[in-house]
């Protein structure tokens, strides 16, 4: 079918997909003058009075079009850069900076330790300069304008707001320890929206329309991304969120036109905005992450942004940035055995100096990689605050290892580390002992393992060590001397025999004398060591070693 069509006062004739293809893209007008002799016979009509023509322009092609080249006026694209330009003038201008900047930042441990979600939305409000906040502001003009006219204004609201939210959403799990600003994610949304359009929908894109959509926009975003990664300070993670929130969203979306299209877009920004509200439960119930801490002897875990520095008794600490909350984790080196006892003596003594008031709440035996321990449950004050401790103490040898949670009464997430903290915690051996047990090579090996055997409280194995090394070498002192300092630092029943023994084996060797009497003094025989002295000095007068041992064990 041929139609005759009155364009600029001439008649032209045209096929019917031509006239499709003039009506869809605006050439003929509802008010142009058509004439079809199959339809109008000889009369000439407006073109909006065919049905076809109306069938026409009532299809999503021609209202996208139509929505292209003529859009509503964009008030979220203006409402939002007005309010984005207030809040920095607000933030530079106003004594306001300091508090909006302390509580809307995205901040991974204010939002996760302090339940702060509003972060994960308020970040992208707040800029750090004129020339952060100018490219920020052109961009979301740019894509903005354009966008808000295929997709509405509610729907575009969304898909910014959720491109924030996700983008805040990765940084915050994969940047948590440091803060960020800006509304770049919402800007990698919009663009990788303009993108996605474009390329789902170029046969519909005018030529003036085409810069903002499509291949176009996939070029800013390679460059923002590729120099995003070359420059200091960008939250790459943020960026990725925006970008793969805005171009997921445009997949599902369709250009905001028809009452079909219509419906399907408010039901996608519904499940957008239900998503988010999943997100932040998920938030709320995430853990907060650990990483390892190893002493030596000792591994266990605190969360990846506290840093350094002091606990109330002056051990050296983690410290939350956040709720004030400590995490000792320490490994004490005594010159002699400790008792489990004595250790957790000394970790209330360094409460007690703080709060002399301090309450042991609770105190139960545990064990550690066969380590006997204690876990304590402790509450003082300090600086006017209550305070809660939940600390475990093991003491094996010369070893003595604390680990200590210190939060704040009634502090949330922190509060409940321990229930995590704890589990985690290993009892290696420390890595002199490690080394020690390595050695090989005789019966000097063997009084090697026996001293690391000894330094960590293992004495079958200490005593086993120095019989195989008396065995292997039975005229050397030094398998006596080691047994000897191993009843030194272990008192038994045993020490008058064995220091008698060991005298007369080896009676002139002034080191088996010396460690047979600090062995007896340790046992609790200080006359019998004494008298084991003068005996010694009758046989050798002015020997300097038996007239220092006498002012240092006796005063003499």
């Amino acid at each position: 079918m041929l139609l005759h069509v009155q364009l600029d006062g001439s008649e032209r004739i045209t096929a019917l997909p031509e006239f499709e293809e003039m009506v869809r893209d605006g050439t003929i007008g509802p008010e142009t003058p058509v004439r079809a002799d199959p339809l109008t016979r000889d009369r000439w009509i407006p073109a909006g009075a065919l049905e076809l023509y109306q069938g026409l322009r009532a299809s999503p092609e021609v209202l996208v079009r139509q929505a292209l080249a003529s859009p509503a006026v964009p008030w979220f694209t203006a409402l939002l850069v007005g309010i984005e330009l207030r809040i920095f003038a607000w933030t530079q201008y106003t004594p306001v900076q300091g508090h909006l900047w302390g509580s809307l930042t995205k901040y991974t441990p204010a939002i996760i330790e302090g339940d702060e979600y509003w972060r994960l939305l308020t970040y992208g409000f707040l800029h750090g300069d004129l020339a952060h906040i100018t490219m920020n502001m052109l961009f979301i003009a740019y894509i903005g304008i354009a966008l808000e006219g295929v997709l509405g204004s509610v729907t575009l609201g969304v898909l910014f707001a959720s491109s924030v939210f996700w983008g805040g959403v990765l940084s915050a799990l994969l940047m948590p320890a440091s803060p960020s600003v800006g509304a770049s994610a919402g800007d990698f949304g919009l663009l990788a929206a303009a993108a996605v359009f474009g390329l789902r929908y170029s046969d519909l894109l005018p030529a003036r329309a085409r810069p903002r959509f499509g291949a176009a926009m996939l070029v800013y975003l390679l460059y923002l991304l590729v120099s995003g990664l070359t420059a200091e300070r960008v939250d790459n993670w943020g960026h990725i969120g925006g970008l793969l929130a805005g171009g997921a969203q445009m997949a599902l979306l369709r250009p905001n036109v028809g009452a079909t299209w219509r419906a399907r877009n408010r039901k996608i920004s519904f499940i957008v905005v239900l998503l988010g509200g999943v997100g932040l439960v998920a938030m709320a119930r995430l853990p907060i992450p650990l990483v390892p801490i190893e002493e030596d002897g000792l591994h266990a875990s605190r969360p990846v942004w506290w840093t350094t520095g002091w606990a109330a008794t002056g051990d050296r600490a983690w410290v939350s940035p956040v709720d004030g909350g400590r995490i000792v984790a320490r490994t004490l080196h005594h010159e002699r055995p400790t008792s489990l006892t004595e250790s957790v003596d000394a970790l209330l003594d360094a409460y007690r100096e703080v709060d002399p008031w301090c309450v042991v709440r609770e105190s139960k035996d545990v064990e550690r990689d066969g380590v006997p321990g204690r876990h304590l449950r402790i509450a003082y004050e300090s600086e006017g605050q209550t305070r809660r401790v939940d600390a475990e103490v093991y003491a094996r040898g010369r070893y003595e290892h604390r680990v200590v949670l210190d939060v704040p009464e009634g502090s949330g997430r922190v509060a409940r580390l321990w229930v995590r903290l704890f589990p985690r915690i290993t009892l290696p051996l420390p890595e002199e002992v490690a080394a020690s047990q390595a050695a090989s090579g005789g019966w000097r090996a063997l009084l090697e393992q026996a001293e690391g055997a000894s330094d960590i409280g293992d004495l079958p194995t200490a005593r086993a060590r120095i019989d195989a090394a008396r065995r292997e070498a039975p005229g050397e002192p030094a398998p006596v001397q080691a047994l000897l300092e191993l009843v030194t630092l272990y008192p038994d029943a045993s020490v008058p025999e064995l220091t008698d023994e060991a005298l007369t084996t080896f009676p002139a060797d002034g080191r088996i004398l010396e460690a047979s009497v600090r062995a007896l003094v340790a046992a609790g025989h200080p006359d019998l060591a004494e008298q084991r002295l003068e005996d010694r000095l009758v046989a050798a007068p002015g020997d300097r070693r038996i007239l220092r041992l006498q002012r240092e064990l006796f005063d003499r």
